[in-house]
């Protein structure tokens, strides 16, 4: 499983460096335009300007640092999505592009297991999102202390590992119901609309008041980043229902991997 492991990592890293290299400039971006929103707690006064709705659709930084809350503000904003969007692009390579190039008959034909062949895979996917998430925070960080200000840089790390973990929930999810969609063209339509919607949905249902009980159902309410800078921890149901979905997920895709028949 190593060798298939390492050579569909070669094969998808050109595609990784593309996407962790935007990820940097947005990160640089972030940090870049911190210092006009903190400075004088200008980011806690601006939020206080906002009408209630905006408020809580951005997710009012109280009890926050200025930097923190800016930070908190821009992971709901831009840095989360991008991770996701690039974890369902991965999973949707890993099946559905292999049978629209009608090249699945190659990996059916390897002399190992389909478990083994979508492990490593998926392994692929865990190992590259992460290298995203962890440059995005490493830039963010480095260049927030080159201009000389300091944060919950250890915070942003748990919140960025929050990423991480819806990131991977979401692959999983995509990964599974791929496994019925042979258009690869079709499945990326698909499945980064449904992403791009989720996304949407939950800055509405913010918007509107809903309460995050009543936003169980959105993957991105499983995310808070005020909260995890404002404990210090992330909150525990949300990384119980992150883990849970991924392992389910990738369950259920292995089961559906070995058992279905597949044909390019």
């Amino acid at each position: 499983m190593k060798t298939l492991f390492w050579q569909y990592f070669r094969a998808r890293l050109p595609g990784m460096l593309v996407w962790v290299g935007a990820s940097v400039v947005l990160a640089l971006v972030t940090a870049a335009s911190a210092p006009a929103f903190v400075e004088g707690g200008s980011m806690s006064g601006l939020m206080k300007a906002l009408p209630s709705s905006l408020q809580a659709m951005m997710g009012a930084p109280e009890g926050l640092s200025p930097l923190d809350g800016y930070v908190a503000t821009q992971v709901t904003k831009n840095l989360a999505v991008v991770v996701v969007l690039y974890a369902v692009l991965l999973s949707l390579s890993i099946v559905s592009r292999e049978v629209d190039l009608h090249t699945i008959d190659f990996l059916l034909a390897l002399p190992t297991g389909r478990k083994n062949v979508l492990l490593s895979r998926v392994g692929v996917l865990l190992v590259n999102t992460a290298v995203q998430s962890l440059a995005i925070w490493a830039f963010l960080c480095a260049d927030l202390s080159a201009m000389g200000l300091k944060g919950s840089f250890g915070g942003y790390g748990l919140v960025m590992f929050n990423v991480w973990l819806l990131a991977v929930a979401m692959g999983g999810t995509s990964l599974l119901a791929s496994m019925w969609v042979d258009d690869y063209s079709l499945a990326v339509k698909l499945f980064l609309g449904l992403a791009a919607g989720s996304y949407v949905l939950e800055f509405v249902m913010r918007a509107a008041g809903v309460s995050r009980i009543g936003r169980f159902f959105s993957p991105f309410s499983y995310v808070d980043p005020v909260a995890t800078l404002r404990m210090g921890r992330l909150g525990w149901v949300d990384v119980l229902v992150l883990v849970g979905v991924g392992l389910a997920s990738l369950a259920a895709s292995v089961r559906v991997f070995e058992r279905k028949q597949i044909t390019a």
